[in-house]
């Protein structure tokens, strides 16, 4: 049975975690574009610089969102396993679905953060430069963008889960083969007879 506190407290960490990773001076980077783009803008697009900024600004936003889930997300359960803590997780009493859900869960707290900083940042800028757009318009289509990376995470947490668990399984069969022609046993002795008799 899911239980609700367990998978709390695995959010809470993987939140901590991340947070930790300073992950959120991406936002310094946003501000910085958004301030160059401010500016450069007007020099080179007259009498359209309000679309584009407005259109660059939500691109931007959704790049530098769509990198923080790529790369934390693939390396979050990758991590685990490779310093070995999920075996801890999972010796204790919270079954793997809780493990993921709260890793998901985590993950997409923070990027609710990360996307509400970048937000503010987003508006701060327009306001400054005078420029109108549609406030509900551009909400709802953060709020789209946010429902988007959720769905990514998920995907991105189970390619993590994929990959380690063929990494491990080529990693075993690359280990068995190279012991293979020194014990005269193994894979490649098994599934080839011949391989086997000449190795002898």
């Amino acid at each position: 049975m899911v239980n609700l506190p367990r998978i709390i407290v695995v959010a809470r960490n993987v939140f901590l975690e991340v947070i930790r990773d300073r992950i959120l001076y991406l936002t310094g980077l946003f501000a910085i574009a958004m301030v160059l783009a401010s500016v450069l803008i007007p020099e080179v697009a007259i009498g359209t610089e309000e679309k584009i900024l407005l259109d660059l600004g939500l691109a931007l936003l959704h790049i530098f969102t769509l990198v923080v889930v790529v790369f934390v997300g693939t390396g979050l359960v990758n991590k685990e396993i490779e310093k070995k803590t999920v075996l801890v997780l999972i010796a204790k009493p919270v079954s793997r679905f809780e493990i993921i859900l709260g890793k998901h869960l985590g993950l997409g707290a923070v990027i609710g953060v990360l996307m509400t900083v970048q937000t503010a940042i987003f508006i701060t800028v327009l306001t400054f430069q005078g420029i109108a757009f549609p406030g509900g318009s551009v909400l709802v289509a953060i709020a789209f963008m946010y429902l988007e990376m959720l769905l990514i995470i998920a995907v991105t947490l189970v390619f993590g889960v994929f990959t380690s668990s063929l990494l491990a399984w080529s990693s075993s069969i690359s280990q068995d083969w190279s012991r293979a022609p020194l014990a005269g046993r193994g894979w490649a002795t098994s599934s080839s007879p011949t391989y086997g008799r000449w190795m002898r």
